[in-house]
């Protein structure tokens, strides 16, 4: 699997998610998913963003770069504050998924903010 779009459909499958409902859940256009699958493409941020929002069981640093497997392994001591933590319901677990998937994909944040630095230039 050497590029994002075969990692990205290599999810999708193993997730028994259809590219219609990834479609309408994540707001990625049709033209821009067919591009990426197909190889013709590549991937912004913005979609990134999207992607990581919907579906916060795919590993970033798996779909981006390769490295890793493909599902995000949240364990109960990842590096989350115990405060930050408190501050969070039982009713914001939704929430605290995507905390902690930010958290543990804070290299590939790092990353982006590089690259849309030199993009802003």
């Amino acid at each position: 699997m050497d590029t994002i779009g075969k990692r990205l459909q290599f999810f999708l499958d193993a997730q028994k998610i259809k590219t219609p409902d990834f479609l309408m859940k994540t707001g990625i256009s049709k033209t821009t998913i067919y591009r990426l699958l197909n190889e013709e493409s590549g991937i912004n941020s913005t979609n990134i963003a999207r992607i990581i929002e919907h579906y916060p069981m795919l590993n970033i640093t798996w779909l981006i770069t390769g490295n890793g497997t493909y599902k995000n392994e949240v364990s109960t001591n990842n590096g989350f504050n115990e405060d930050a933590e408190s501050y969070l319901t039982k009713n914001d677990a939704d929430l605290k998924t995507k905390v902690r998937t930010i958290l543990n994909n804070e290299v590939v944040l790092d990353a982006f903010i590089e690259i849309l630095k030199r993009y802003d230039k």
